[in-house]
């Protein structure tokens, strides 16, 4: 096993930090969800209707998503930025452990604690789901989605630990780089949805190739995928109803963007870790 990966498991699992972690993330989640019910239970005058109770799965799974863009880069943006700070970093890097072995071991163990975060809510979803009017499917769909957008937030926040010496200004950078790959990527989508609409009254031939950009932006854009999971739309993504324009499903092109710039930040990582290369 990583001896890496061992250490850290072991120091985060045992100690009080993860634990204190993980309360306040089942509390915070916890308390939005049994609040969502609540009110769903009194709008519809102190009676559950089938189906209704998808408001709050939806809710929560947008609850929940908020929560791990804040939780993984503060996971992960201190790995090694800790390791400078407290003048240990060289004493791994004279070791035998390749590069490659430190970051992948450090990223390895944030990412077995939030797998750990997700698992622990499972049953709140369990008291959505058997309410009824959710498909079993969209929890799975919904479990993929949190596990491959937590491997790319993991590696950002690797990426910006490696070339900050600071925990705050790497936290911050990671955070910035989190809510572009969110926010910035949808913003632009919409953006280019406006020029696609001006485009269209002047050069209407341009208009399938500004869908086409609008679409595959929002196919790499969390919140849209997110919302496209809820809509149970598994082959187009519809969110600004551009059917028929990728070349691939939706989630076949997250999955792959994910992946790909995933192992392109991990390489970076590795390359940048050592000083004297």
């Amino acid at each position: 096993m990583n001896p890496v990966l061992s250490k850290e498991i072991y120091q985060r699992f045992r100690g009080y930090k993860g634990v204190i972690i993980l309360f306040f993330y089942l509390a915070f989640i916890g308390a939005f969800a049994l609040a969502s019910i609540y009110l769903l239970w009194i709008t519809n005058k102190n009676a559950f209707i089938l189906g209704q109770n998808f408001a709050v799965f939806s809710a929560l799974a947008t609850f929940q998503l908020i929560v791990l863009c804040f939780v993984i880069p503060a996971l992960t943006s201190g790995a090694i930025t800790g390791e400078k700070e407290r003048k240990t970093l060289d004493v791994l890097l004279v070791t035998k452990l390749h590069e490659f072995h430190i970051i992948f071991g450090k990223m390895l163990s944030s990412l077995a604690f939030v797998i750990l975060l997700l698992i622990a809510t499972l049953p709140l979803y369990g008291l959505v789901l058997i309410l009824g009017g959710i498909d079993p499917m969209q929890i799975l769909a919904l479990f993929g989605f949190y596990f491959i957008t937590s491997i790319l937030f993991a590696t950002i926040g690797m990426a910006c630990s490696v070339s900050i010496n600071r925990t705050g200004m790497s936290t911050v950078c990671a955070y910035i780089l989190t809510a572009f790959i969110s926010l910035g990527t949808l913003a632009l989508a919409f953006f280019i949805y406006a020029v696609a609409g001006i485009a269209m009254k002047v050069e209407a031939d341009k208009i399938y190739t500004y869908k086409g950009i609008v679409s595959h932006l929002l196919a790499i854009n969390p919140i849209a995928v997110l919302t496209a999971i809820l809509k149970g739309e598994y082959e187009d993504i519809l969110v600004l109803q551009y059917e028929g324009i990728l070349v691939l499903p939706y989630w076949v092109i997250y999955t792959l963007f994910c992946i790909v710039l995933s192992v392109l930040l991990l390489c970076y990582s590795a390359w940048r870790i050592n000083p004297l290369k």
